[in-house]
């Protein structure tokens, strides 16, 4: 509908949390009214630690949805059912998605400078968002206790001089030659990145695979970098971000 705020539906996966997943939960809470929908999808036990986060915020914002496998599911299984989840509500192929993992936040200062006026996600049809990235490091026990008021650290799978938009197959061609950091969490992609992968199966065997097919899937033709991050990532030692 011609007029209407562009707002993504985030989608937040949540795989053995705790207090990561509260972390998270209160970065979305901050920044809910920049979504158009918030997804919630748990994978592990209904009486688990990690649902009774999500019920608890559900209690504080009955409009998030949470989705609950019961059992823990393979990451693309997992995904499986989200996409499932919001094929069967009517999302569409051209709707936009925000990607957050459990242990990241929404920074809500980068969506904040990226919103037009009225809101509006200033997104470009055929593209894949990815990146920068804020970057935290915190300890694989202990959950950061610095100063989040400090400069964050930016991280970025573009060339530091630009451009940050380029043909998919250039990026693509780039990170085969020389790989660089990459991050599904904080993206923003088509639907149809995520039906396609649904279909397709890839499988993950390291930790920039995902990040690429999902870009890559039919009628995306160009992938972007935004201004600024509008997620913070926290890495750590046992998280497949050290690899």
């Amino acid at each position: 509908m011609s007029g209407a705020i562009l707002r993504p539906i985030l989608v937040c996966m949540v795989w053995r949390g705790g207090d990561r997943f509260a972390r998270c939960l209160r970065s979305i809470e901050n920044s809910r009214h920049h979504f158009s929908r918030v997804i919630i999808s748990v994978t592990g036990p209904r009486d688990g630690v990690d649902m009774h986060i999500a019920r608890q915020a559900h209690d504080r914002d009955p409009t998030l949805e949470i989705l609950c496998t019961d059992v823990e599911l393979p990451t693309m299984q997992h995904q499986t059912v989200w996409v499932d989840y919001l094929h069967s509500t009517g999302v569409r192929e051209q709707d936009w998605i925000y990607w957050l993992a459990y242990d990241d936040e929404v920074r809500l200062t980068g969506i904040r400078n990226l919103v037009d006026e009225s809101g509006s996600w200033r997104l470009a049809p055929n593209t894949a968002y990815v990146g920068p990235w804020a970057m935290r490091h915190e300890q694989p026990n202990q959950l950061f206790d610095g100063d989040r008021d400090a400069p964050l650290e930016s991280w970025t799978s573009f060339p530091l001089t630009g451009p940050r938009r380029l043909p998919v197959l250039q990026w693509v061609t780039d990170q085969l030659r020389q790989p660089t950091y990459m991050q599904m969490s904080g993206s923003v992609m088509p639907f149809s990145s995520y039906l396609s992968l649904r279909d397709s199966r890839p499988i993950k065997s390291g930790p920039m695979r995902i990040e690429m097919a999902a870009a890559s899937a039919p009628g995306i033709d160009w992938i972007e970098e935004f201004p600024e991050p509008v997620s913070i990532i926290y890495g750590r030692s046992d998280s497949d971000r050290a690899s």
